[in-house]
């Protein structure tokens, strides 16, 4: 699967709430962001900016979760 569909499940099962534009929005941000150093920096910020209600130790796993899957995928392509 691309990236970009791996992101999408992974924030659509953590954020069901997340509109349909915001969620396209956050995985292309995402996708232009992955050539960034900071990565894990910028998925937080992302993610706070987006779902500021989501709780810290939430935002954390799916940081990591997010960071673990994109670097499965990079390594895959």
């Amino acid at each position: 699967e691309s990236l970009e569909e791996l992101v999408q499940v992974l924030v659509q099962g953590l954020v069901p709430e997340l509109a349909q534009e915001s969620l396209e929005e956050l995985v292309q941000v995402l996708v232009q962001g992955l050539v960034q150093e900071s990565l894990e920096e910028l998925v937080q910020v992302l993610v706070q900016g987006l779902v500021p209600e989501l709780v810290q130790e939430s935002l954390e796993e799916l940081v990591q979760v997010l960071v673990q899957g994109l670097v499965q995928v990079s390594l895959v392509e």
